[in-house]
């Protein structure tokens, strides 16, 4: 089968890269069974360096004040270009399907799908409309009417849909898309790149980690940052022989290194900046008890990838009980959950594995069990082989 891929994010080096990595994997997945893959970011920004970096910098005032006025009608606009080279690209490969991502105001696939007579498979990730309102574009200036028909227009010339998560399911059906239509593919992890390790020594060695009991956090924000450092503070009341490793970039790491200095706790707290995602499975073999905290929100919608490769690495996760992780983690069996708002909760949790090593040993087992029955990203390349596959023989 030959398959072609769009996607449309724009961040593909930062903010999106849980979804760039998803992609990646899943596609790969397809490649392997055989099938030949062509992938093709229609709207990445490149990284930019030096003095473009300046100038963007410098404009940076005028683009955010005008970025309110011109961002979706931008959008609108940029189905012109995808248009002409999208033509031009299907028409070079000749693909039996082409797969897009759901996308604010992008019509160009579907478009050229219909006029071509090309199968059309969506991958839905999120709810892009209720996540442009809710979050990145909250204060823009709104097509709601453009919005609307375009993703309706996506979602009904489409022969199958995949989507994200049960939350996502049940939104789009909601939303008048036929339940024969959708199928659940979740996010997974590759268990040959996130397996039980043992520790780094470079990193060990460089942090001066001994048999310390080692907590760790991998993200790129720190919201529950006033939660973190009080949990630090609890813990390390009771238990000196425990580190914290927090991984990520985010505005807050000065205020959390001045915070872990005000309660006299910086050696036990390292802070790490940005890693890239190839080496985050070196980060994840120093630590023992991985925390993933998140925030409730009306609409839980996300698949969050980090849980399931800190599974697939062994670990004993602790997380917020929210969508998609109550349905993975079954609570003292295969990880800890915890009320997202209940600090006391969290420390419970926590304080029970560091007070059995045995605990935590059989969770991690168990973590990595439950990936390996059912959440790989081989698994979900042949889901998706499946649905593709039965497209086809419908249109045929």
């Amino acid at each position: 089968m030959k398959i072609v891929y769009f996607s449309y994010l724009e961040d593909i080096h930062g903010i999106s890269i849980g979804s760039v990595c998803k992609a990646k994997e899943f596609l790969n997945g397809l490649r392997q069974l055989g099938h030949e893959i062509h992938l093709f970011w229609r709207s990445h920004r490149p990284l930019r360096k030096g003095r473009e970096s300046l100038e963007r910098r410098i404009n940076s005032p005028y683009r955010k004040m005008f970025r309110r006025y011109y961002h979706e009608p931008k959008l609108l606009l940029s189905n012109v270009k995808h248009l002409i080279e999208e033509n031009q690209i299907l028409k070079n490969i000749d693909p039996d399907v082409v797969i897009t991502r759901l996308s604010l105001l992008r019509f160009s696939a579907v478009l050229l799908c219909q006029k071509m007579g090309i199968p059309f498979v969506v991958e839905i990730d999120n709810p892009p409309i209720h996540e442009n309102h809710t979050y990145y574009g909250k204060d823009y200036l709104h097509l709601n009417c453009f919005a609307e028909y375009i993703e309706q227009k996506n979602l009904y010339y489409a022969d199958a849909i995949f989507v994200l998560s049960n939350v996502l399911y049940d939104y789009f059906l909601q939303k008048g898309v036929p339940e024969d239509k959708m199928f659940f593919v979740p996010n997974g992890a590759d268990p040959d790149t996130f397996f039980p390790a043992p520790k780094d020594v470079r990193l060990t060695k460089k942090w001066g980690i001994g048999d310390e009991l080692i907590i760790g956090w991998i993200g790129s924000g720190w919201k529950w940052l006033n939660n973190m450092v009080e949990m630090v503070a609890q813990i390390l009341s009771r238990y000196r022989n425990v580190k914290f490793l927090f991984v990520g970039g985010c505005p807050d790491k000065i205020r959390l290194q001045q915070l872990s200095r005000k309660l006299k706790c910086r050696d036990h707290v390292i802070l790490k900046g940005y890693v890239p995602h190839r080496q985050i499975p070196r980060y994840l073999s120093v630590m023992d008890i991985v925390i993933a905290p998140y925030p409730e929100m009306s609409l839980w919608y996300p698949s969050p990838m980090k849980v399931f490769e800190y599974m697939a690495s062994g670990k004993a996760v602790v997380a917020s009980a929210v969508g998609q992780i109550e349905e993975i983690i079954q609570d003292g069996y295969n990880g800890y959950l915890f009320h997202s708002n209940d600090l006391d909760d969290l420390v419970h949790k926590v304080v029970n594995l560091i007070q059995s090593p045995d605990l935590l040993k059989k969770i991690g087992n168990n973590a990595r069990k439950t990936i390996l029955e059912k959440y790989t990203w081989k698994h979900h390349a042949q889901t998706i082989e499946s649905i593709l596959m039965d497209v086809l023989e419908k249109r045929n």
